[in-house]
């Protein structure tokens, strides 16, 4: 026997085995491929600036729902591209409403701050709230507010009720430069007016007529204001009413592209007696107010509120919500701080059947309000007037449908 032939063929068939084995394991385990993890660096979502974006001190009331599948109103293409602020604004062009005026020399003076009444309901209809640039509304006090409306572009002949200032008027005053008419103070607010506006502070008596004038009723409804006369009596005072420094308001006929939801209305609840709402009317473009009646309901019912000059429901082309800080010295006092927000706090926006959030801050005693979003870009105000609520920190703020807002008012 070959015994070498043997060996070599046992060898061959070995050989032959193993690789069938290696084949077979091959089939049934196959091999794992490990991708690396790839990070997704080109994100659309956008890069905040170098800037910090601001932290509002103190932020309380209720966060905003997630927004609606409903549409956001669509502008159309005909409406004038305006911008202007928050400095050089045209000679002709009024900084607290961005729009042109008819003679540019109206605009050489001081504007006019004038304490209009809400409370008592016999004071409604006002005279004259619809021709204001800007309205400041806020709390006076045992479920009542008050509005201290501000004339620039305009000088209508009868503005009122007029009633008693507050010390979140001195601040106004101060910071959009005003001559102040108002009927009567408490002695501290008296006091703080006369301190810090030096002369600009107009309370009612005769030797103020025609300008702020009692009817002769002496009646807390027989007090108004005249703005066509401000500055014969200014003259005759020798107030200093020449045109002022009044920059930091922007305005722009696009909204703006921060966060956005519909606001077709907004719900104002102090009580169950105080209520007010803005509805955006699309074909005006502007929001009408809605005030409660003078006669109390349960339920309560609301119906425009008219303005008794014009014969016309107040509208206003902007509604910004004011979060601040109310320190309540007694029911019926307080001092809300305007000045002391140096850092930043919630605002809401209305405008273009639109509701965007933002901040606002205080630049200098002397100087408006600024409006601004996350990254410090201004938010502009529609061009046209603007109306402001201000809230206490604890309001709260959510959205009943879409487009719908409620505010509960509460303080601090």
């Amino acid at each position: 026997m070959n015994w070498r032939l043997v060996f070599s063929l046992l060898f061959l068939f070995l050989l032959a085995v193993s690789l069938t084995g290696c084949q077979s394991t091959s089939a049934t385990t196959p091999t794992v491929s490990i991708q690396p993890t790839l990070m997704d660096i080109a994100s659309s979502t956008p890069i905040p600036s170098a800037t910090t974006p601001p932290t509002p001190a103190v932020i309380t009331a209720t966060p905003l729902p997630s927004p609606t599948e409903t549409p956001l109103p669509t502008l159309t293409s005909t409406i004038e591209a305006v911008h202007y602020g928050p400095d050089r604004f045209p000679k002709n062009i009024n900084p607290f409403t961005g729009l042109k005026v008819d003679d540019p020399s109206i605009l050489d003076r001081r504007p006019v701050m004038v304490k209009v009444s809400n409370f008592p309901p016999s004071g409604r209809p006002q005279f004259g709230l619809s021709l204001a640039d800007l309205v400041f509304e806020h709390y006076i006090g045992e479920g009542m507010n008050r509005f201290s409306a501000i004339y620039y572009g305009s000088k209508p002949e009868k503005v009122g009720p007029v009633r008693s200032a507050r010390l979140a008027d001195v601040q106004l005053a101060s910071m959009y430069q005003t001559i102040f008419a108002f009927a009567s103070a408490d002695t501290r607010v008296r006091n703080n007016l006369i301190a810090q506006l030096d002369g600009l502070a107009v309370t009612v008596k005769e030797s103020t007529c025609p300008a702020l004038c009692d009817t002769g009723e002496h009646t807390v409804n027989s007090v108004f204001a005249n703005i066509s006369k401000f500055d014969e009596y200014a003259k005759l005072k020798k107030i200093n009413n020449y045109r002022q420094i009044v920059t930091g308001m922007v305005f722009d006929s696009k909204p703006s592209e921060s966060e956005n939801d519909t606001g077709n209305s907004v719900l104002i609840r102090y009580n169950d007696l105080n209520l007010s709402q803005w509805i955006y009317d699309a074909n005006q473009r502007k929001y009408q107010r809605w005030t409660e009646t003078d006669i109390p309901e349960n339920p309560v019912k609301l119906v425009p509120l008219m303005d008794k000059l014009t014969g016309k429901q107040v509208a206003f082309d902007n509604v910004v919500l004011l979060y601040a800080r109310y320190n309540e010295y007694n029911p019926t006092l307080h001092n809300i701080e305007l000045w002391a927000n140096k850092e930043a706090r919630r605002a809401v926006f209305f405008r273009d059947g639109r509701m965007i959030t933002g901040y606002w801050q205080s630049q200098a005693n002397d100087r408006p309000m600024v409006f601004f979003d996350d990254y410090n870009h201004a938010i502009p105000l529609k061009p046209g007037n603007t109306w402001f609520v201000i809230l206490g920190l604890a309001s709260t703020l959510d959205q009943s449908e879409p487009g719908k807002w409620n505010v509960q008012f509460a303080i601090p």
